[in-house]
């Protein structure tokens, strides 16, 4: 296989893994960040609730 042609082959894959990894990161950090905003809301209405 010539060079530029391994080049092209090995920036794809970069990019394809970059972009996967990527996904898989703001997946993440997505449920993450709605788990915790559920997490804040279940307290806050607790706190409402309970008697002072």
């Amino acid at each position: 296989m010539e060079r530029p042609a391994l080049m092209v082959t090995v920036s794809l894959y970069l990019v394809a893994v970059s972009t996967v990894l990527a996904l898989i990161g703001f997946v993440l950090r997505t449920v993450r960040l709605l788990r915790d905003a559920r997490r804040e809301a279940d307290r806050l209405q607790y706190m409402q609730l309970s008697p002072l």
